[in-house]
């Protein structure tokens, strides 16, 4: 098969996050956070004693506490972060000295088998029990008068899941690139997304490996992946492949339904940070539309141009306003907790989001009328479109992504072969003025296939009068898992015709006079998600491919924009 170049095997210290972690783009980063903080508010401490704590839980295994005081202060505001990434270690180290700096104790800890934290590393397993047992201990110590959370990704889970029952003492948290619905977050309409949680088993197995990553996502059946790769079962990943259906036990109970259950109970201000091309990003707005009132009146959603890495990655326009945003999200949290503990006013209350093509921030204040409007779609000539398991488009932008390289990530400038019968395209009329979109797009697709399942994926871009295209957003659908069903359906007779509806995540994109709407239909976007088979049954456990023809009834296609004016 051929691929695009993708990292393979294991990668171990800094070279992890191949493109931000690198000993000296690290460097530069840092070296920019820090001038930026600066802005905000410069160092005003010299970094006193150092502290490190190997903390005893209730079952008494220790984790690894490191603490740094400014000098001079003994008792203060403490801010903290727990992670699962040693390697990171640098970075938390130098966040940790730059609150001192400026008045804050600040600390970090690595979650349990981590580095020299003891204990047996199982993603999530640990981390409520822990992490409770860890603010019990700071709320005891005498040199913390309040505390402050924050952290990205991993490390913002670590916050979620304590974020219901956390000590008085806890006054606020921020999260960055972290949601809570753990199952929309692995599944699309039944189509598993590779790129982030194959991935991220990959990296987080401990087991070396020499096999390419894209080879490792078509290995069939799929649940021999962790022993043909690590000659060990990894039973956590186990879970996420083999239950498909989001009223399995495993999503009804136990800790990814208690998420989102204890979210409502969240009594605590929130700093939430997203990016529109985040693969936690729907998770953070379920998040968000759960929180209590009175919380979320008090609470700030930021979501910027942003893969989960914090980078710029919208190649359509320029993105020069630099209000928001840097890597790792540290200055925004600093300045969240800066403010807050300094009683001013730093960011709004509310949602406030990157508009792309406008290059411009915008609160839910300034947006003066919502309405939806209806856009009938026309053909590029052709139908019916080929899927070949074997052969599976490549995907080129997209915002479920993590692990293909960066160019590959995002909003990219979308290329199309004439000849490729793998899809087929739909067009708007060019529009005659600017149309602002915030919210969720809503497409309805009709089509038949000759497979009893397959997948449906949709691309929808932004398509410039001198031809050139950008992936807004994009969305999947197995035949079995239609219009977010809940379990799977093996009710589909092949050569029916049938409609999809595809809810795309929310998205804040300004579309230019003179452009127009394109959807790219196909049955492949990988690794984005899983490569179907176009056979029925759990996908995880199928051997056997079949190639197949898809076809759209052009007539009863149809797009809802959620247009706003400000």
């Amino acid at each position: 098969m051929e691929f695009l170049e993708f990292p393979s095997g294991k990668r171990d210290g800094l070279v992890v996050w191949k493109e931000i972690v690198q000993m000296e783009r690290c460097r530069l980063i840092l070296e920019q956070l820090d001038k930026d903080l600066c802005k905000i508010r410069p160092a005003q401490y010299e970094i006193g004693k150092k502290e490190t704590v190997m903390l005893p839980m209730r079952d008494g295994k220790k984790l690894f506490t490191r603490l740094i005081f400014p000098k001079g202060i003994e008792r203060g505001i403490v801010t903290f972060q727990r992670s699962c990434y040693a390697f990171q270690i640098p970075i938390f180290e130098w966040m940790a000295c730059r609150m001192a700096e400026r008045g804050f104790i600040s600390g970090y800890q690595l979650c349990r088998g981590i580095g020299k934290s003891e204990g047996e590393w199982v993603p999530f397993e640990h981390e409520r029990n822990d992490g409770i047992d860890t603010m019990k201990w700071l709320q005891k110590q005498n040199f913390v008068s309040a505390i402050g959370l924050y952290g990205l990704s991993y490390g913002g889970y670590t916050q979620w899941l304590i974020a219901d029952c956390v000590p008085d003492k806890v006054k606020t948290m921020v999260i960055a690139q972290a949601g809570v619905d753990r199952y929309h977050s692995l599944y699309c309409n039944g189509c598993f997304r590779h790129d982030i949680y194959t991935g991220w088993a990959i990296e987080n197995a401990g087991v070396d490996i020499t096999e390419s990553y894209p080879e490792c996502c078509m290995i069939r059946p799929f649940t021999d992946m962790d022993m043909r790769l690590f000659h060990k079962r990894l039973p956590w990943f186990q879970e996420w492949i083999t239950n498909t259906n989001e009223t399995d036990s495993y999503w009804q109970h136990g800790i990814w339904a208690n998420l989102r259950k204890n979210i409502s109970k969240i009594n605590k201000p929130l700093c939430l940070i997203g990016g529109w091309y985040d693969h936690h990003l729907d998770g953070m707005y379920y998040a968000w539309e759960h929180l209590d009132k009175t919380v979320k009146a008090k609470s700030c959603f930021l979501i910027g141009p942003w893969n989960h890495g914090l980078q710029k990655c919208v190649d359509a326009y320029p993105v020069l306003n630099t209000e928001h945003g840097g890597c790792f999200a540290f200055n925004e949290a600093f300045m969240w907790l800066d403010a807050f503990f300094g009683e001013k006013e730093s960011l709004k209350p509310g949602v406030i989001g990157y508009l792309i093509g406008q290059d411009r921030w915008i609160a839910e204040e300034e947006i003066l009328s919502r309405t939806t409007k209806k856009i009938y779609l026309k053909n590029d000539g052709r139908a019916k479109f080929i899927h070949n398991p074997d052969k599976p488009i490549i995907a080129n932008g997209a915002e479920s992504m993590l692990y293909a390289p960066s160019s590959l990530r995002g909003s990219r400038m979308q290329k199309k072969e004439e000849n490729d019968f793998r899809i087929i395209s739909l067009y708007s009329e060019p529009f005659k003025k600017v149309m602002n979109i915030d919210g969720v797009l809503r497409l309805k697709v009709k089509v038949k296939s000759e497979a009893e399942d397959t997948a449906v994926i949709v691309k929808l871009m932004e398509e410039f009068s001198d031809g050139r295209a950008y992936n807004i957003r994009n969305n999947a659908s197995t035949i079995a898992y239609r219009n977010q069903a809940k379990q799977r359906r093996d009710d589909y007779i092949p050569g029916e015709w049938m409609t999809l509806v595809f809810n795309m995540w929310p998205v804040m994109w300004s579309i230019q006079k003179g452009s127009r709407i394109r959807i790219d239909i196909q049955s492949s976007h990988f690794p984005e998600y899983h490569v179907h088979t176009n056979t029925r049954g759990d996908w995880a456990f199928q051997k056997e491919v079949k190639i197949i023809w898809n076809e759209v009834d052009e007539k009863n296609c149809a797009l809802e924009i959620p247009a706003i004016y400000i």
